[in-house]
C-alpha cells in the first residue's frame, strides 16, 4: 500500500490575496463598497483659514485635530445667548467663500439677521452669502431642501396634492458635479417653531409639547437627508441655545447636564459637537472689563477621537 501524498500547498494566485482581488474587482466595476482607506480618499475638506488674512488657521486645525471640517457632515454649535455662534459660522463662510467659491447660506430664526457690514468685518462676503428668515420648521427645511436642489439637481421628484409621484422640477443644476462645497447654517434651531402653532393667532401653550414635537422632525429629516448631504458635499451647520438637564435617581449624582432642543435627534448624526462659553476680558491695572474671552470646548468629534478646548 502506498503511502498517502501530502496535501500539495497551493501557490498564491495572481494579483494578491483573495482580498485585494476582491477590492480591484470591485474597483473596476465603480462599486460604492470600498476600503475605509479609498473611502477617506474621497473626502472633501472645508480647511480652515483666516478670511481676513488668507493665512491657514492653526488653532482651528489644532482644536478640530484635521485640516479643516469635512464637507457632507453635520455640526452643532451649542452655547447660550451671545457667546459667538452666528460669528463662528460667518467666519467658516468666509473661508468657504475665498478658498473654492462656495454656495453658503444662513437661516436667521431669531429676527435678527446679521448686518451686512458685520459679516463683512468678520470675513465673508455680504455680495454672496444667500439668507432668509424663517419661522417655522418645516420652512426652514424646505428652504435647505431648495437650496441643494437648485445647486446640485432634484433627486427624483415629489408627492403632488392628489398623492402622485411628480417630476423634479430641478433640471438644470448649478453646480451638479459637486465642484464647489455648500454650507448651511441654521440660526437657531431652538427658535422655530412648528407650522401650525406659528400661523396661529393666539398660542395655546397647553396643547402639544415643542421640543418633542422638533425631535421627531428632526429625526425624519435626518433619516432622509444624512446621505444625501455626504454625497451633495453640504456642510451643516445647526445653532442651538444651550439648556439644562437635571437627572433623577442614580444619574442625578453626575449633577446638571448639558443639552439642547432636539438633542438625541440631532447628536445621533452631527460629527462636530462644539460648545461655546465665555468670560471676561478685563484691564487688571485699570479694573475695567475691555471685551470678552470665547473658550470653545468640543464634546463631540467622530474625525478625530479627542476633545479639546480653545
Amino acid at each position: 500500500m502506498s503511502p498517502r501524498p501530502k496535501k500539495s500547498v497551493l501557490p498564491p494566485e495572481q494579483g494578491g490575496s483573495k482580498v485585494s482581488q476582491l477590492i480591484g474587482r470591485l474597483a473596476a466595476k465603480h462599486s460604492n463598497i470600498m476600503t475605509a482607506e479609498q473611502a477617506m480618499k474621497n473626502w472633501t475638506y472645508i480647511d480652515f483659514m483666516d478670511p481676513k488674512t488668507g493665512l491657514p488657521s492653526i488653532a482651528q486645525e489644532w482644536f478640530i485635530g484635521a485640516r479643516g471640517f469635512v464637507a457632507g457632515r453635520i455640526a452643532q454649535l451649542r452655547a447660550t445667548y451671545s457667546k459667538g455662534k452666528t460669528s463662528y459660522c460667518m467666519l467658516q463662510y468666509g473661508a468657504a467663500q475665498k478658498q473654492y467659491d462656495a454656495f453658503c447660506y444662513h437661516v436667521e430664526t431669531e429676527g435678527s439677521a446679521t448686518p451686512a457690514d458685520r459679516i463683512f468685518a468678520i470675513g465673508a462676503d455680504p455680495k454672496t452669502l444667500l439668507q432668509a428668515e424663517h419661522s417655522s420648521l418645516e420652512d426652514c427645511l424646505a428652504s435647505i431642501d431648495e437650496l441643494v436642489c437648485e445647486v446640485r439637481g432634484g433627486f427624483g421628484g415629489s408627492i403632488g396634492a392628489a398623492g402622485r409621484a411628480v417630476k423634479t422640477v430641478y433640471t438644470d443644476p448649478i453646480d451638479p458635479d459637486c465642484e464647489h462645497p455648500i454650507l448651511i447654517g441654521v440660526d437657531s434651531l431652538s427658535a422655530l417653531g412648528r407650522q401650525e402653532r406659528v400661523e396661529t393667532d393666539i398660542a395655546d401653550l397647553s396643547k402639544a409639547a415643542q421640543i418633542g414635537n422638533t425631535a421627531r422632525t428632526m429625526r425624519e429629516f435626518f433619516k432622509d437627508r444624512v446621505q444625501r448631504f455626504n454625497q451633495k458635499k453640504v456642510f451643516l451647520m445647526l445653532t442651538t441655545h444651550e439648556t439644562v438637564k437635571i437627572d433623577v435617581g442614580v444619574k442625578a449624582f453626575a449633577g446638571p447636564q448639558k443639552t439642547s432642543v432636539a438633542a438625541e435627534a440631532i447628536g445621533i448624526h452631527v460629527s462636530y459637537g462644539i460648545d461655546f462659553d465665555s468670560g471676561k476680558w478685563m484691564d487688571k491695572s485699570k479694573g475695567i472689563q475691555i471685551g470678552d474671552v470665547i473658550k470653545l470646548k468640543t464634546f463631540k468629534n467622530k474625525i478625530c477621537r479627542r476633545c479639546w478646548n480653545l
